[in-house]
């Protein structure tokens, strides 16, 4: 009788160990689902909260021209705004508007053009299949001070399709504006129109 008590004993202690490990467990996963139900909320409201570039004061909202806001990226984190990129999409197009280097050189100058086909270069290398289609300045605004941008685009094909791609840059405050727009040619009646939207809503902004 002893020994068969004991053993009903010791098997119940087993099973109350894995009563135990399993309410562990349990508790385990569910705070492991609550941390990362955490961590989409913030994520899901940096993204949607609007973003304010302090040495400008620009404020970029949560939807721009129709786009939803994506990741806002700070590459030099020991100067916030002096070297940042801000990022919207939609299906088959990308904005990222850039804003860097606090003491650019005025458009007119050679600095300008040089860091403008650096730029360019730079395109080129990412998508050497590209070709540059189109050049020219357009005119943001005429008073009181003029403010204009060099742009460029490019036409080519990458391993989602073929693509259009479109670089403006301006300075804005004694800083680079960069403007890079992509989109998909599957997309191409909306994303000319995307864009259309884009400029016209950064040149509300900037007047």
């Amino acid at each position: 009788m002893n020994g068969s008590g004991s053993t009903a004993q010791q098997a119940k202690g087993v099973n109350s160990g894995h009563v135990r490990k399993g309410d562990v467990m349990k508790r385990v996963m569910w705070m492991l689902s609550i941390v990362a139900l955490v961590l989409m909320v913030c994520v899901c409201n940096s993204f949607a909260e609007s973003y304010r570039h302090p040495p400008t004061g620009l404020v970029f909202p949560d939807q721009f021209a129709g786009m939803s806001k994506g990741e806002v990226t700070e590459f030099d984190k020991d100067n916030p705004g002096s070297d940042v990129g801000i990022g919207y999409n939609l299906p088959n197009i990308t904005l990222t508007i850039y804003l860097y280097n606090p003491s650019a050189p005025d458009f007119e100058s050679p600095a300008f053009k040089k860091h403008f086909d650096e730029c360019v270069d730079e395109i080129m290398k990412v998508r050497p299949n590209g070709k540059k289609t189109s050049e020219g300045v357009v005119s943001f605004r005429l008073a009181p001070t003029p403010l204009r941008a060099q742009f460029a685009s490019f036409n080519g094909v990458s391993n989602r399709g073929e693509y259009v791609s479109i670089i403006y840059l301006m300075v804005y405050k004694d800083r680079y504006l960069k403007i890079r727009y992509t989109y998909s040619k599957d997309s191409d009646t909306m994303g000319e129109a995307t864009f259309k939207r884009v400029i016209e809503t950064l040149a509300a902004m900037l007047n």
